[in-house]
């Protein structure tokens, strides 16, 4: 109803980027256009984000004594939906050898648990000045941004490019409140990244095996963990890794990364992370030489936060984005996926998942920092000096 009431030609994000089809017209938008709602968008989720008076507002009491955004069910709805599904989940994916299920369900559990006792204590904070939570949208994805794919989009602003441009909007405030710092950024990448992974929504090559390749450009903890999640000491992938361990992109950009959706994401990411800056209250977050010996642990411990819910975000999302999306995968037909090449991306975006998570419960904090610095996904999102 939202979207017929705001026109013909608004409608949510994953549309607009969707590769054309036999029943669509429409030709793929631009990169540069791409490039700008990504930039945007991290603009203007940062701004939300870092918002005083937004802040201010969020940690204010209703005259019944709860906080003026909380949503009371939400916890028992994410918990339902997050926590709880992650054994019946994983089970027909993974091996179940050696506890390692267990294991995963057990980090991304505590640190759900962890969250939320952060946030209904956020007037503490772990070192002075430093905040626990930001202002938080609590549930966003792809379909809670519109956009204007008209092409000619009308607009009262006289600098509007609409050959580079889109008009934005951002619905469903369901559960806005106080949030951990980078949760927002973090589902929506998981989305973003696993929309740049499929070989439909790939705008540079027709088929995932290649158009994957660059996007699993991140680092296992040692080169011995190269391998099936399951089958050897850790987690890790073959694509985009050299044989002693290190990290992509390999030689360049990553083929198939380039898509709608990793266009997009990578505005969004450098846009946020460098809007984020100039608000001092979050510089530390971004800014990895801001008062560096204070404040490491602190970052690292936020970071481990947004890896968890990253990871946690990729392996359900992986396992239901053909269910949710028509025309996610290619099925049969000349050029489309058999059900097993659909079966093995859904395994790799797992192992993807299971590995962010495990990284970032597991490893020490020396262990972590070096899987921070050479992962290459999330890292615009909290890194602007260019040291890290």
């Amino acid at each position: 109803m939202v979207f017929q009431d705001l026109g013909e030609w608004m409608g949510p994000l994953d549309a607009w980027m969707q590769p054309p089809t036999a029943t669509t017209i429409e030709s793929l938008p631009s990169l540069e256009r791409c490039s700008s709602v990504g930039t945007r968008l991290g603009n203007f989720l940062a701004s939300i984000h870092c918002d005083t008076t937004l802040l201010l507002k969020a940690q204010t009491l209703t005259d019944d004594g709860r906080l003026w955004f909380e949503n009371p069910d939400t916890k028992d709805l994410i918990r339902d939906e997050t926590a709880r599904k992650v054994l019946p989940t994983l089970r027909p994916w993974i091996d179940q050898e050696a506890g390692k299920i267990e294991k995963i369900a057990r980090i991304i559990s505590q640190d759900f648990d962890c969250g939320f006792l952060e946030i209904l204590h956020s007037s503490s904070s772990p070192s002075p000045g430093i905040p626990r939570s930001m202002f938080s949208v609590g549930d966003l994805w792809t379909r809670s941004i519109i956009i204007d794919s008209s092409p000619t989009t009308p607009s009262s602003n006289p600098s509007f490019d609409p050959a580079t441009e889109a008009e934005l909007g951002l619905i469903d405030w369901e559960f806005t409140s106080l949030g951990r710092i980078g949760q927002d950024i973090a589902q929506l990448s998981a989305w973003l990244f696993l929309f740049s992974t499929s070989s439909v929504w790939s705008s540079t090559e027709p088929r995932f095996r290649s158009a994957t390749v660059g996007a699993f450009a991140i680092l296992p903890t040692s080169s011995a963990s190269i391998g099936r999640f399951g089958t050897n000491s850790g987690v890790g992938f073959g694509h985009g890794i050299d044989a002693e361990g290190g990290a992509g992109p390999v030689k360049g950009e990553p083929p198939g990364w380039w898509s709608t959706a990793g266009t997009i994401m990578d505005g969004l990411l450098v846009a946020y992370a460098h809007k984020v800056k100039e608000y001092p209250d979050y510089v530390w977050f971004v800014d990895e030489d801001y008062d560096q010996h204070r404040l490491k642990k602190e970052r690292l411990a936020v970071i481990r936060s947004i890896w968890i819910l990253f990871g946690r975000e990729v392996i359900y999302n992986s396992v239901e984005a053909g269910a949710r999306f028509v025309g996610f995968f290619a099925v049969g037909g000349d050029g489309g996926e058999s059900s097993d090449e659909v079966q093995m991306w859904q395994r790799e975006m797992i192992e993807v998942g299971c590995w962010y998570v495990s990284v970032a419960g597991e490893s020490s904090d020396e262990e972590f920092e070096e899987a921070v610095r050479r992962e290459c996904v999330l890292k615009r999102m909290y890194t602007i000096s260019g040291s890290l």
